[in-house]
């Protein structure tokens, strides 16, 4: 595809590099090299513009699927929300959520568990979402003990 370019680099090209970068955007060689260059910087601030708008409605998306990403503070509890109580709010999370809490959350979460919270911010999400399926199979069977944690396939 054609290369990723900002007004700064326009500036930079030269004539030749600018000429070509017009011709493979599709746009006129007409003018001296100023105007070939706000033509250029013209179209970039609209592909620009797409991507940005490309992005605003994959976010709305998220948002529409998920409304709590909005809300800064999803916790039970009062003001502090990371208190005494604040160990609970751990407590009912689901698999899917895990990606969204912060790294400091998901280790919260584990540490609740009684599992270890060392590890890398991937490790310790991927440690999280594994308990938090192996919970839910067991709710199904209503199994007190965390033994089904290990044995689930991959």
């Amino acid at each position: 595809g054609p290369m990723v370019l900002d007004a700064f680099d326009v500036e930079g090209l030269t004539e030749r590099d600018l000429q070509s970068v017009l011709t493979a955007r599709g746009l006129s060689l007409d003018g001296d090299i100023e105007e070939r260059r706000d033509r250029l910087i013209l179209k970039l601030e609209k592909e620009g513009e797409v991507e940005d708008a490309a992005l605003d409605a994959t976010l709305a998306a998220m948002v529409g699927k998920n409304p709590s990403l909005l809300e800064d503070d999803a916790e039970p509890s009062g003001e502090g929300g990371k208190d005494v109580e604040g160990a609970q709010q751990w407590q009912f999370l689901d698999p899917e959520e895990v990606e969204f809490l912060d790294v400091d959350d998901v280790r919260a979460a584990l540490d609740q568990r009684g599992l270890a919270d060392m590890g890398s911010e991937k490790e310790v999400r991927a440690r999280l979402v594994e308990e938090l399926i192996a919970e839910d199979a067991e709710d199904e069977w209503d199994l007190e003990e965390g033994a089904a944690g290990d044995e689930l396939p991959a």
